[in-house]
C-alpha cells in the first residue's frame, strides 16, 4: 500500500482482526496510527498493543473520528 491512513480504529480484535492488524502493520502501518476496541483483549493482542503503543479500548468520548473504521466482528455482535 501506498498511503495508510493517518488514524485506523479496529473494532473487534479477535483472530481475524488480529491476523488483519498484524498484516498491516508489518506492511508498514504504523502503530500509533491504530486504536483497538475489543471487549475481550486476547493476551497476544494486549501483548502487541504494549510492544507497538497502540491503544487499547480508550474512553470513546475522547476519541477523534477516525479516517478509517474497520469491522472486524461477527454480524450477531454488532450492536
Amino acid at each position: 500500500m501506498s498511503e495508510w491512513p493517518q488514524s485506523l480504529v479496529l473494532v473487534g480484535a479477535g483472530k481475524m482482526g488480529e491476523a488483519l492488524l498484524r498484516g498491516w502493520l508489518a506492511g508498514g502501518l504504523p502503530a500509533a496510527r491504530v486504536t483497538i476496541l475489543e471487549p475481550k483483549p486476547s493476551p497476544s493482542i494486549a501483548a502487541l498493543a504494549v510492544e507497538r503503543g497502540m491503544a487499547v479500548n480508550p474512553p470513546l468520548a475522547g476519541l477523534a473520528a477516525p479516517e478509517v473504521l474497520f469491522l472486524a466482528i461477527k454480524p450477531q455482535t454488532l450492536e
